[in-house]
């Protein structure tokens, strides 16, 4: 391209040059032209009327210029339709540019959330070993006495004084009451009849199973800050939970979900959809809760139901049923 370009210019040049001398050269002639015709008899410039004389000696010149002119614009004409079969060339023949690292991108945020996700499971997983820890010194014998906690903060921490512990071989299944006082966990350290009531749920598999998904979601929810006796929960009539447990769904059991607190609901339903674990906890505790309330809803009676239903475990099971939406 840079060779076409100084020809095309050395060709410009030629013909200005060209032109010049061209016109130069009329000049000549004209001006001994002149010369030689004033020399002879009567002058013969005088019978040339004056404009004829400016017309014999600019036109030539103009139309040598017009030329001038004219193939220089032809030689530009031709000189950009090569450099546009050049540039046309070049493209075609070019290399495809690299595709954009927009996967490469995508691929290191993927990356990342799963080793945010994995360092979310070790600290999960540390906890449940340090509460099955606990529950084993828990079945072995007297709870040892946490560090003093005031308020609803110590109230829903009695959740974690070892409850996560592999489910005994009691003989005889944990009698209604019981589990009851189980699924509302301990008070404080102080609880004697809380603990002893746990002991009894851990010895059953079944009560087990609850004892400990409630545990789990309800120490999940004290990260957030959300305590069960922070929260006001409308009471259901105990026949409307009875029909609940028997398989009866439908927008008339919306009351079940007795708790109306748009900021705890917000941010149980924000968690559910970002952390996985916290999801998977819930879907797993409100399982256990409906099916274990089914299997004791024939022989509990109506004050045991309405004292299941008034259990931190119980409100969990409304809060955390809302935001999943079980009670539309």
């Amino acid at each position: 391209m840079a060779d076409n370009f100084f020809n095309f210019h050395g060709r410009l040049r030629l013909i200005v040059q060209a032109g010049l001398g061209l016109s130069v050269l009329w000049l000549v002639v004209v001006a001994l032209f002149f010369l030689l015709a004033g020399r002879g008899e009567g002058g013969a410039l005088s019978v040339l009327p004056a404009i004829m004389i400016v017309i014999a000696v600019v036109a030539p010149i103009a139309l040598v210029a017009s030329a001038v002119v004219g193939l220089s614009m032809v030689e530009q004409a031709g000189e950009i339709r090569e450099l546009r079969r050049a540039l046309a060339a070049r493209e075609r023949s070019s290399e495809p540019r690299p595709a954009p690292d927009a996967a490469v991108k995508r691929l290191s945020q993927q990356l990342g959330e799963v080793t945010d996700r994995l360092a979310e499971l070790e600290t999960w997983l540390a906890a449940r070993a340090e509460t099955i820890e606990r529950a084993d010194q828990l079945l072995a014998g007297p709870p040892v006495a946490p560090a003093a906690k005031s308020g609803d903060d110590a109230a829903q921490e009695g959740a974690e004084l070892g409850l996560d512990a592999p489910p005994g071989t009691g003989a005889a299944p944990l009698a209604p009451d019981m589990l009851v006082r189980a699924l509302q966990f301990p008070a404080d350290a102080q609880d004697q009849e809380g603990f002893d009531a746990l002991r009894a749920a851990l010895s059953d598999r079944r009560a087990a199973q609850i004892v400990i998904a409630a545990q789990d979601v309800l120490t999940l929810l004290s990260q957030d800050g959300l305590y069960m006796d922070d929260l006001q929960a409308e009471r259901a009539p105990v026949a409307l939970w009875r029909r609940f447990a028997q398989g009866e769904r439908g927008a008339e059991f919306a009351v079940l979900g007795g708790i109306d607190d748009e900021e705890a609901l917000d941010r149980c339903a924000a968690r559910m959809r970002e952390d996985t674990i916290f999801r998977d906890a819930v879907h797993h505790f409100l399982r256990l809760f409906d099916h274990r309330l089914t299997e004791i809803e024939p022989e509990a009676t109506d004050p045991q139901i309405a004292a299941w239903t008034e259990t931190r475990s119980a409100r969990a099971f409304m809060l955390l049923g809302r935001a999943a939406g079980i009670f539309a």
